[in-house]
Parts: C-alpha cells; sequence; structure tokens
C-alpha cells in the first residue's frame, strides 16, 4: 500500500471523526467509533468501519450516517484540499473487542 493512501486513509479518518462530533448527535450514552478506513487505490471511494458501544445502538447509528451521508459527504469536499475527494460510505466494524468493551460498560453499570 502507498504512502499516499495510508496518509489520505488516516486524514479521512480525521475528519471525518471531527464531522461526527461536531455535526451529528447519536443516542444518548452511546460511543461511536470509526475503527478504519479503507480507500480505494484511485481514492474514487472509501469505506469507513464504525464500532457503537453499547451495540444495541449500531442499527440506528447507520441507519443516521447512511442518512447524513451526503451532507458528511459535502462537509468532507469542503474542507479537504483535494482534486478527488473519496465516494464515503458505512459499515458495521466486525470486531470481538467491541463486544469486550460493552462487557466491560455492562459490569460497570451494575457496580453503579
Amino acid at each position: 500500500m502507498s504512502d499516499r493512501l495510508l496518509k489520505v486513509q488516516e486524514l479521512l479518518k480525521q475528519e471525518l471523526g471531527n464531522i461526527l462530533v461536531r455535526e451529528l448527535e447519536f443516542p444518548k450514552n452511546s460511543i461511536v467509533t470509526i475503527t478504519k478506513v479503507k480507500a480505494t487505490g484511485d481514492l474514487k471511494h472509501a469505506t469507513v468501519s464504525i464500532a457503537v458501544t453499547p451495540e444495541k445502538y449500531t442499527g440506528s447509528v447507520l441507519k443516521q450516517l447512511k442518512k447524513s451521508a451526503g451532507h458528511i459527504q459535502d462537509t468532507l469536499n469542503h474542507t479537504l484540499e483535494m482534486h478527488y475527494v473519496p465516494r464515503i460510505s458505512f459499515v458495521k466494524n466486525v470486531q470481538d473487542e467491541t463486544e469486550q468493551v460493552e462487557e466491560i460498560f455492562d459490569i460497570i453499570n451494575h457496580e453503579n
């Protein structure tokens, strides 16, 4: 993988994180994390993997992200100084660590 592609993926991850924090509201007591951004070699498309804790909010968060995709894309297009900004799509991150974090939150909630 080229250095340029890695840099673009990291830049997209940072900028998308900023946009999600500033401009979207997610369910109360939920945490939305961008776990990975994978851009195609031609930089025309990028898949953004997200993890949601607690996991029960994943469906509603993905639905909200897909509904807001046009606004998010427009914001990226105006923020990034690139000839072509990749077209963004969001997917659920499939990872065992998400379940582990959720179990930790359950333990903390039961102790309080």
